[in-house]
């Protein structure tokens, strides 16, 4: 099956303090209301989410995003998440790492890398295949804003 990828990297300030910072990007809710074009996002424990992602469809093709991804905290500045369990046909990876700049500002550094298995066939998967990826880590790009703008 061919598989598509994108990352996107962004460093950005926001104006409060590093606690509420970790606070408000580590909340598995905030993470699920800022998400682009997902169709649901489900709890399952206080770490891991279950995405499923609205179908698109494209050249008579449909693709219908599902996956698991955990959150944790893999020291006290850093943020990470990445898919787990079995099943799944996107596979991420990523952290924010957090930086106090004072009481009210902290500086985050963003990095995520994205895949999609696709299953469509191999020529057509070569034709789309730059258009795709672009896609991709555009969508990395617009979750990164929207769960800024949230804050």
């Amino acid at each position: 099956m061919p598989r598509f990828a994108g990352t996107y990297d962004e460093t950005f300030t926001v104006s409060v303090g590093i606690d509420r910072a970790k606070a408000h990007f580590g909340d598995l809710d905030e993470i699920g209301k800022a998400f682009p074009d997902l169709e649901s996002y489900t709890k399952l424990d206080d770490k891991t989410l279950r995405f499923a992602l609205k179908p698109k469809s494209t050249l008579g093709q449909t693709f219908k995003g599902r996956y698991d991804c955990i959150y944790e905290f893999t020291s006290d500045s850093v943020l990470a998440w990445r898919t787990v369990g079995t099943g799944a046909n996107i596979f991420t990876d990523g952290r924010m790492e957090f930086t106090s700049l004072g009481d009210a500002r902290t500086r985050v550094v963003y990095h995520e890398r994205m895949e999609c298995d696709i299953p469509i066939n191999a020529l057509l998967a070569k034709a789309i295949k730059p258009i795709v990826d672009r896609e991709i880590a555009g969508g990395c790009r617009d979750y990164c804003k929207r769960l800024r703008s949230r804050i």
